[in-house]
């Protein structure tokens, strides 16, 4: 008999498990849908159900620098960037799970869990309970942390192929920052099957994911409140003592949304962060917070799930005690047109060093040529991508300004101002293709480890040119 892969058991693990989730009994009598993925209810009980679903994001990206630097930092590159295998379902009225896989080719061909958690939804705190979407909800397990318009959404529905500058140094936490191979994951957000009557579970985020707990609130139609108590996940680790016991971080955000009709959004936002690092061991402080940021595309994935793409910005190690992150945003929707707009703050607090403080925000704009509209969820705080009115699908153009300092003090990390200008032809809700061309302009970044200004740098200027076939299902 052949031996099973790993992978191989993965699959039917977790198709077993669906099944049994999904009802009770295999023999069950079921339905089965293709329509955006495998969806099996149970014809008795509707309200049993999984779905199998994925996504997969293939980049072309092409650096234009020197003829060094494109053979060390920025090498024009073909990319697998994201591909993902999810399995979701409900279980009776109030329950839902998720599990999200990454299969990228990590080391030794393992798979790596980003999200993975159980959820309840409930109406004892809300003040609209005849509103379909205004339910409360409860997660625990390892999930996305709430920070963030363009952080909180999912990154099927970003208007360019990656976050901003600040979304990344700040949000996301980049691979050379506080965590690593978690940093760079996407996930998709729960495309729970239309059998139900509403989404059950917690909302996915692009960015640094926790292992803890989660609530969110709706109040008034027009107000939301998330927040969460995390520890590191097991995928992922602190720069400092790993003999030590974990450090919770703490995530809220609120969000006021006093429009929200199809084709007419106001929204805006609050949010903050706070972290804490293991600082000692064996009396040494050993824990390192680092801000980094690649630019607005990634190149070739290493194997270890890490890019090769180099920083351009970096603040170095700053013998880091705690973080404390906070956000603001706001978007406004009419018709075909959008606008976002998020500023970002991190205060840093050293040992044996003065606290440091840094900052970044963005702009961005985006129109449908074909008169579609993006959708937004009033409930999660976020925006999706359209559905195309024609079978030859929808057309948009998107263009953003974003910036990001790392400069303060002693510490001199750079700055860099990008411009981005985007096209994106969604095929369908399953296919879309995007075009970027990026233009990032660099200020010196210093002497990392000295921590005092480079003596001969200039301004460095990266024109960037980025392709993707975009698959979800």
């Amino acid at each position: 008999m052949k031996k099973r892969s790993k992978l191989q058991w993965v699959g039917l693990t977790l198709t077993s498990l669906g099944m049994a989730l999904s009802g009770g009994s295999a023999l069950a009598e079921v339905s089965v849908k293709t329509k955006g993925g495998l969806t099996v209810v149970n014809t008795d009980n509707s309200k049993y159900w999984f779905k199998i679903g994925g996504r997969l994001h293939v980049d072309q990206t092409f650096f234009s620098a020197n003829s060094d630097e494109k053979k060390t930092d920025f090498p024009s590159s073909a990319n697998i960037r994201r591909a993902w295998v999810s399995l979701n379902g409900g279980v009776g009225d109030c329950l839902a799970y998720l599990l999200n896989m990454d299969f990228r080719g990590y080391a030794n061909r393992s798979v790596v869990f980003q999200d993975a958690y159980l959820a309840y939804k409930y109406r004892g705190f809300s003040t609209c309970s005849e509103e379909r979407d205004a339910y409360s909800s409860v997660a625990i397990g390892q999930f996305g942390l709430p920070f963030g318009l363009e952080n909180w959404g999912d990154t099927n529905d970003l208007m360019f192929l990656e976050p901003s500058l600040m979304t990344s140094t700040f949000s996301w936490i980049p691979e050379a920052g506080l965590y690593t191979t978690s940093a760079n994951a996407a996930v998709a957000s729960p495309a729970i099957a239309a059998t139900t009557a509403a989404y059950y579970a917690v909302p996915q985020s692009a960015g640094v994911r926790g292992l803890g707990i989660y609530a969110d609130l709706p109040l008034y139609d027009m107000f939301t409140v998330a927040a969460s108590v995390t520890a590191p996940p097991a995928n992922s680790f602190t720069t400092g003592n790993p003999k030590a016991s974990d450090r919770m971080t703490v995530s809220a955000r609120i969000t006021f949304s006093p429009v929200h009709r199809e084709g007419s959004a106001y929204h805006f936002g609050v949010a903050t962060r706070q972290q804490s690092l293991n600082q000692f061991a064996g009396g040494a402080n050993i824990a390192d917070g680092i801000l980094s940021t690649t630019p607005e595309a990634v190149g070739r994935t290493l194997n270890a799930g890490q890019s090769n793409t180099a920083s351009l910005v970096n603040t170095g190690f700053m013998n880091t005690r705690n973080m404390k992150f906070w956000g603001l945003e706001a978007a406004g929707l009419w018709g075909p047109f959008i606008a976002q707009a998020e500023w970002n703050k991190a205060h840093v607090n050293r040992q044996a060093a003065q606290s440091v403080s840094f900052n970044g925000w963005h702009i961005q704009a985006g129109y449908m040529l074909t008169g579609e509209s993006r959708h937004y969820d009033w409930r999660k705080g976020t925006f999706s991508a359209p559905k195309p009115c024609s079978p030859c699908g929808a057309w948009e153009v998107a263009a953003r300004y974003s910036y990001v300092n790392l400069n303060d003090k002693d510490v001199f990390g750079g700055s860099e101002h990008n411009a981005t200008l985007g096209l994106n032809w969604f095929y369908n809700r399953n296919v879309t293709v995007k075009a970027n061309y990026v233009r990032a302009r660099i200020n010196p970044i210093g002497a990392v480890a000295g921590r005092i200004p480079a003596a001969t740098p200039g301004v460095r200027r990266l024109d960037i040119f980025a392709l993707r076939l975009q698959v979800a299902f």
